[in-house]
């Protein structure tokens, strides 16, 4: 799973001893005074002052800048912080991707600066702001009909997949930059062809590194389809820049199966893949696609266009559905189903192997956990986020109107065990019951069909059209930023709408019950009109990337990609 580089760097005291308690204390009352006389640090010593500035977060050294100017540009001050950031956040809202020896200063304060804007305009309803935000938009224009699109975490590569499963990816931190081919064409082009993408990163890796897989359904009169696994990695140059992407073909899988999947999972070396058996269950086959790489004797570097490898052993699980549920794989050999009304938390190394292809019995497979909320809408459920401090995974799904959250904390038998949790295959993960919270209302004026979430930010996407922009807060998160306001933001024909919700208040963790559930509801409407949205309604689900603040929608169903920046830097 996750690591976090962290050579090189100072980290302040944490014990809690008498003389480093004191210290500390003494530290924090020397940083309170900093804030209200910054002339005065100027007679402390460069140490002291560096040591007091490594407590500082990113408006006070900004602050402080203006009188201490080289102490808050040191590379330790700098580098703290992006390690606490690390730890602070998920992946999805702040990452790296490559070690934080390989960035200069300046890089490292650039992506701070790109993160704290992104914040600032994703609460564009900001009560200090005297006039609407308008993000900044630029056009894709594609000469080809676009299947699906993706943004990798990071939010500076977006990938477009086109109908034959060929994948072009942009450099969007390059204004001019023009599409490269990542990956050739899997399929023949035909109108009736379907494509589906998932994508798992490997953070066991120091270098942005992610597995893609890709699957094609043609009909020529008779059903071709194929899925393959592809490991892309950052190319660096000589002077360690990220430059570009390489993808390497791992494994070509044929499922072999008459039915058709609605969607894909990947994490780690499991896939897994659902379709409708009988009018009232949906199964989900896992397979490890690793185990069938080494069984064909084809390695990581194998020549595109091997033998395709039949899947024939996995899991299979049965889940009472009366139409196709979302489903996410979960570190640890887990799985996790959302259907209307529930959503059930699998033990996937409980379920005995099986052929995939075998016909089920119709009984479903026992489950660990399960919920129900009412008005479920199952294409919401999000990726999981790790949450490193807290040690939790969590989701957010939602509802006709509502945004919940589910926090799994994670069991461990010792606190070695946190090492265990930044690899891509914990020893020992377990799930215990979740806390279950409503973190925001919104409303749409039409019904929903896909959404793009992040870890406080999620994206909607209606039929009207509207892109909704939805802002919360978790209930247990520290008061690390100026969030003292949530927001739920409407684009639509008109523009875009934004609705003011507060944050919920700290709540105490508590015992962790299986149906508990903390309620913060929206107080004070406030309505804004920001231009964002497409003109004509796209069937494509807009996708963000929360820290660096972009959103990309489709403008013309497929031929044109629009980038809004919300990151106002």
């Amino acid at each position: 799973m996750r690591r976090v580089a962290q050579d090189g760097f100072t980290r302040p005291p944490t014990s809690t001893s008498p003389d480093k308690a004191l210290f500390v204390s003494t530290i924090t009352l020397a940083v309170s005074a900093s804030r209200q006389m910054p002339t005065q640090l100027l007679f402390l010593p460069f140490e002291l002052l560096l040591l007091i500035v490594q407590y500082l977060d990113w408006t006070d050294i900004l602050r402080l800048r203006q009188v201490l100017y080289e102490a808050t540009r040191e590379r330790a001050v700098v580098q703290n912080l992006v390690v606490r950031y690390c730890t602070m956040f998920p992946a999805t809202a702040f990452s790296l991707d490559r070690p934080i020896s390989m960035h200069t200063t300046e890089q490292l304060e650039h992506i701070i600066r790109r993160n704290e804007a992104a914040h600032r305009g994703w609460d564009i309803n900001a009560p200090h702001l005297n006039a609407p935000f308008v993000p900044k938009k630029r056009e894709i224009h594609l000469n080809y009909v676009a299947k699906t699109f993706c943004l990798i975490e990071g939010g500076r590569w977006l990938l477009v997949v086109r109908i034959t499963g060929s994948v072009d990816y942009y450099d969007l931190e390059d204004e001019g930059s023009v599409s490269k081919t990542l990956i050739p064409d899997l399929a023949q082009r035909r109108p009736w062809t379907m494509v589906l993408v998932a994508t798992d990163r490997d953070y066991n890796e120091p270098v942005l590194t992610f597995n893609m897989a890709i699957y094609t359904r043609t009909w020529l009169g008779f059903v071709a389809e194929q899925l393959q696994v592809w490991r892309i990695t950052l190319e660096l140059d000589d002077n360690h820049s990220g430059v570009g992407l390489v993808a390497s073909h791992v494994v070509t899988l044929s499922l072999g199966t008459e039915y058709t999947p609605s969607d894909i999972s990947l994490c780690g070396k499991y896939i897994a893949w659902d379709y409708v058996e009988r009018v009232d269950n949906v199964c989900l086959n896992v397979v490890n696609w690793m185990d069938a790489a080494i069984s064909n004797q084809a390695k990581i570097n194998s020549t595109y266009g091997s033998t395709p490898v039949k899947t024939t052993i996995g899991k299979k699980v049965v889940h009472p559905a009366p139409e196709m549920p979302a489903f996410r794989l979960l570190p640890g050999n887990f799985a996790i189903i959302a259907s209307r009304p529930t959503i059930r938390l699998y033990d996937l190394s409980a379920i005995p192997d099986s052929l995939v292809d075998d016909v089920s019995t119709g009984q479903p497979t026992p489950h660990i956990w399960e919920t129900s909320l009412p008005s479920l809408f199952p294409p919401s459920l999000s990726n999981y986020f790790l949450c490193l401090k807290t040690s939790t995974v969590r989701f957010a799904v939602y509802t006709r109107n509502t945004v919940h959250g589910l926090i799994f904390p994670l069991r461990r038998n010792s606190t070695s065990e946190r090492e265990r949790l930044i690899s891509s295959e914990p020893a020992g993960m377990s799930y215990t019951a979740p806390r279950i919270c409503q973190l925001a209302r919104y409303v749409v004026n039409s019904e929903q069909c896909g959404f793009s979430s992040g870890y406080r930010t999620a994206v909607l996407h209606t039929f009207e059209p509207q892109t909704v922009i939805i802002r919360y807060r978790w209930p247990d998160d520290v008061p690390d930023r100026d969030t003292s306001s949530n927001s739920n933001t409407v684009a639509g024909r008109g523009g875009l709408k934004e609705r003011n919700f507060m944050s919920p208040s700290d709540v105490p963790w508590g015992a962790h019950l299986p149906r508990r559930e903390d309620t913060f509801l929206p107080q004070g409407m406030q309505q804004k009109m920001i231009p964002i949205t497409c003109r004509n309604w796209s069937p494509f689900t807009p996708v963000m990337d929360e820290g660096s603040g972009r959103v990309i929608y489709s403008a013309q169903t497929g031929k044109q990609l629009v980038v809004a920046d919300f990151s106002r830097y």
